[in-house]
């Protein structure tokens, strides 16, 4: 089995990864970041609107890249509004509780929309930010998006759709939704 170790870069934000295997290890030249770097600005406080330094630090990926989120002191709030962030070709999104929150119910607080080549794993899309509306959609794939792979994430009180995939292909999905128990007559 292969087992990958992360190597952060000088600055602790980029860096590259090991892969050990039977054959022996092999660095892949794979950049990766981590968003819990200060370089970020990205809080994961649960109230500062984080969405900007998120973008902006998607913005920088120019060729294949793992994006790390390690898990917040709160969560990563994505703001309110008709806004989210928008992942680009070439991106693997990853967390270890890493849980994201939006208020609003026009919100999405992730989207491909054209892009190619995407994973997101690890996460939890959380719709209840501790005020009274729901996020409208956690994640949406569309706009021709390609080979966009969803696993091991967790989708909770998303007050419209979960995930919502329009105009693409490839899509291969493996996540989980709590469990809600019928009401009693």
């Amino acid at each position: 089995a292969d087992v990958a170790v992360v190597s952060p870069g000088s600055a602790g934000a980029t860096g590259q990864h090991l892969t050990v295997s039977t054959g022996g290890p092999v660095w892949h030249r794979t950049p990766y970041i981590d968003a819990g770097h200060p370089r970020w600005g990205i809080t994961g406080n649960g109230t500062t609107d984080d969405r900007l330094a998120i973008q902006a630090m998607f913005n920088t990926v120019t060729g294949p890249t793992t994006v790390y989120f390690p898990k917040p002191t709160v969560a990563y709030h994505l703001g309110a509004g008709g806004t989210h962030v928008s992942l680009p070709s070439n991106v693997t999104v990853t967390g270890s509780g890493a849980k994201f929150t939006t208020a609003g119910a026009g919100c999405r607080m992730f989207r491909t929309n054209g892009s190619d080549n995407v994973t997101i794993q690890g996460l939890t899309f959380d719709g209840d930010d501790g005020t009274i509306t729901r996020s409208g959609r956690a994640l949406q794939i569309d706009g021709g998006s390609t080979r966009v792979t969803v696993r091991d994430c967790f989708f909770q009180d998303i007050g419209n759709i979960g995930l919502v995939v329009t105009f693409a292909e490839d899509v291969l999905g493996a996540f989980t939704a709590p469990a809600y128990a019928a009401p009693s007559s």
